[in-house]
């Protein structure tokens, strides 16, 4: 995927070379490959958990949305926040799901 923003459309899952340890409440994520180590608190791994299979971003907000009573404007920055540092630090894979479809479609 290009420098395009994740957007709430997007599916996004964990990255295949992670690995992950647990300190008290929070989780610290480390490329296997690239040995980027990533920090995650409370809420992130959740978020993370959440990822372990590809997920909508616009589902992960409305489960944190539930779970933890926080308006919809704030999540959906949050999370998004939180899932371009992921990409960035190669944690992260995000699908189009829009592009997906639209070419699942022609032939």
């Amino acid at each position: 995927m290009s420098e395009q923003l994740i957007t709430i459309e997007h599916t996004v899952a964990q990255g295949g070379n992670t690995v992950i340890a647990e300190i008290g409440n929070e989780l610290v994520a480390l490329d296997a490959n690239s040995g980027v180590c990533y920090g995650l608190n409370t809420v992130a791994s959740h978020v993370w958990a959440l990822i372990a299979a590809p997920r909508k971003v616009s589902e992960i907000c409305e489960t944190l949305r539930r779970e933890y009573n926080v308006d919809a404007a704030t999540c959906e920055q949050q999370v998004l926040e939180l899932l371009e540092d992921l990409r960035r630090e190669g944690l992260l894979v995000v699908k189009d799901d829009a592009v997906s479809h639209a070419q699942a479609g022609c032939g």
